[in-house]
């Protein structure tokens, strides 16, 4: 019997599909099938509507998310997230390091191990995610194994520290993606300059530090929902949320704030820079939260883009990542929004 032609999808790393992707996949497997005379009848039972008569004021909120899903998506789940938020608010703290207590670099030699290279590191790694076509998610889970390791140990050299992000970006990558890259491609990152052998031996050293807890919420996770619920379609301001929430993780000031807190607040800034400003009421529904704390997240994370748009002479991974036509151009439109507002602001002053 003749089989049939599967048409594998050609990357070298990587799971991040967007939804496009993973429909058009799912209908040419439909076609497959078809060809081959199997009939494949998919019946999609919701039962939205009898939970909601079911529940009827005590639910509001699910009955309010419902509304928002498509139907069009085949990865919507939408009879799953009443309980995928209660899932959120429950475990939002969960193997995640509170920095407003606790000082990642306690320990540390300052000469050595500071903010600054911190930065860089986290940088490397989501600009390495993009290139290698990884889950976004994995520099956010890598940052947060790297984070949590580094306040429980002490770090002897800058070149210790790159072994240790190798070593979380590689413990990341297979947790969140199907195809990761390995400890021998990993080499590439810092020039060569560590063999997969020391890789895999931070690798060990790490899981067991960490008692091999690795699953946490994400901010990336929370963002992406609140845009996936809000059923704003604007491609560019997703992107340009994404872009922040990046920048947001390589500032320690910003991380004192929750998981749930910087989503939102990123969330916000976006809509407030496309001019989304209704609609902020199903986020409350959702997460409840204060508008004072919100703003001043929003004015912090406009603080952090202004100073890399200023930084022009240096060279900003996420910057260039975010410059790519694969997102738009996002960043250097952005930046031409900041440069002329600058300007008339200058302009006043001189009136």
């Amino acid at each position: 019997m003749k089989q049939a032609k599967v048409h594998p999808i050609i990357r070298k790393f990587g799971n991040n599909l967007s939804n496009n992707e993973n429909t058009l996949n799912i209908k040419q497997s439909l076609g497959i099938f078809n060809n081959n005379k199997i009939e494949c009848n998919i019946k999609q039972k919701s039962k939205k509507n009898n939970l909601i008569q079911s529940k009827p004021k005590s639910n509001y909120i699910k009955s309010k998310l419902t509304q928002r899903t498509s139907n069009n998506n085949p990865q919507d789940v939408e009879e799953y997230l009443n309980e995928i938020i209660k899932y959120i608010k429950y475990n939002e703290y969960e193997n995640i390091l509170n920095y407003s207590k606790e000082n990642i670099f306690l320990l540390q030699d300052s000469q050595i191990i500071n903010e600054k290279t911190r930065k860089y590191l986290i940088e490397t790694i989501i600009y390495q995610c993009y290139i290698w076509k990884l889950n976004p998610d994995t520099a956010f889970l890598a940052v947060n194994i790297m984070d949590r390791y580094t306040n429980k140990i002490k770090i002897k050299s800058k070149k210790k520290y790159e072994l240790i992000c190798l070593g979380s970006f590689l413990i990341a990558s297979k947790y969140e993606d199907i195809y990761s890259p390995d400890a021998q491609t990993l080499t590439k990152i810092f020039d060569y300059k560590y063999n997969y052998e020391d890789i895999l031996e931070e690798e060990k050293k790490i899981l067991i530090s960490l008692d091999y807890c690795l699953l946490y919420i994400s901010s990336y996770k929370i963002l992406n929902l609140l845009y996936h619920l809000s059923h704003i379609k604007n491609i560019n301001m997703l992107n340009f949320a994404n872009m922040v929430l990046e920048l947001s993780l390589t500032d320690i000031n910003m991380m004192k704030y929750s998981q749930i807190k910087r989503a939102i607040g990123c969330f916000i800034f976006a809509k407030q820079i496309f001019g989304k400003y209704s609609g902020n009421k199903f986020i409350k529904l959702i997460f409840s939260y204060d508008d004072d704390e919100v703003n001043k997240i929003v004015k912090k994370l406009f603080v952090i883009l202004k100073d890399v748009v200023m930084l022009k002479n240096e060279q900003n991974l996420i910057a260039e990542k975010y410059k790519s036509v694969k997102f738009n151009s996002i960043f250097s439109v952005i930046e031409k929004i900041i440069n002329d507002r600058i300007q008339e602001r200058n302009k006043l002053k001189e009136i």
